[in-house]
């Protein structure tokens, strides 16, 4: 921005107003980023959940698959459930800073 208000001409009222506001923009745009990288990483994190759990689902439905094999994919299950579940008790313990501590 400030090379774009360099660019323009001494007397034009663009100019003050587009170096003044550069660094505010800066910053605001530093952090749209930032917000969005965050944003991006969640939603694949859950997408990839999401795909792994309906997998689990598919393969424990299948007639083909032995007692045994069906009982192991539900532990799977479960166990992807319970780190869900821990996770998200650890980001609200974080915003009452514990407080919710079980």
């Amino acid at each position: 921005m400030l090379m774009i208000a360099g660019a323009l001409p001494e007397k034009t009222i663009y100019k003050s107003i587009l170096t003044y506001l550069a660094p505010s923009i800066s910053i605001f745009l530093s952090f749209l980023g930032i917000w969005i990288k965050k944003e991006f990483a969640d939603y694949n994190r859950n997408k990839k959940i999401n795909l792994v759990l309906k997998q689990l689902e598919i393969f424990m439905n299948d007639p083909a698959t032995s007692a045994a094999h069906k009982e192991s994919l539900r532990q799977k299950r479960e166990q992807i459930q319970m780190a869900i579940v821990s996770s998200r008790m650890n980001e609200v313990e974080k915003l009452y800073d514990g407080e919710l501590a079980i």
